[in-house]
């Protein structure tokens, strides 16, 4: 989350996640400050109010959280945060394959094939 103030914004991240997540959590944030996306906290608590008039609001933000890009915003700010990433971690390089081992046979288990 951004929070803007007169003379500097902050944003705010989780904390009890991996290095990589926080990474793209603040690009995400910045990615909106650079295409000067704006949104009124006022509009979205009145939303949240209409949306579900019997609960807490601030509860309703805490367990919904984002968890959708359905916003054309948010997903601007994804993609900005996503080649922001790739590009300071691995230059013009692509992106390394994972090495996770039996990843393949997991993966075409869940897909539901049968390994050759």
């Amino acid at each position: 989350m951004t929070q803007a103030g007169d003379d500097c914004d902050t944003i705010w991240y989780q904390e009890h996640t991996t290095p990589l997540h926080q990474e793209h959590i603040i690009l995400h944030e910045l990615a909106h400050l650079l295409r000067g996306h704006t949104e009124s906290p006022v509009e979205r608590e009145e939303l949240l109010r209409r949306l579900f008039p019997s609960l807490d609001t601030d509860m309703v933000r805490r367990v919904l959280g984002r968890v959708s890009y359905h916003n054309q915003q948010e997903l601007e700010a994804e993609y900005i945060a996503s080649l922001i990433l790739r590009r300071a971690h691995w230059g013009n390089d692509p992106v390394p394959a994972p090495k996770v081992p039996g990843l393949g046979a997991r993966l075409e288990r869940a897909l539901g094939r049968r390994s050759r």
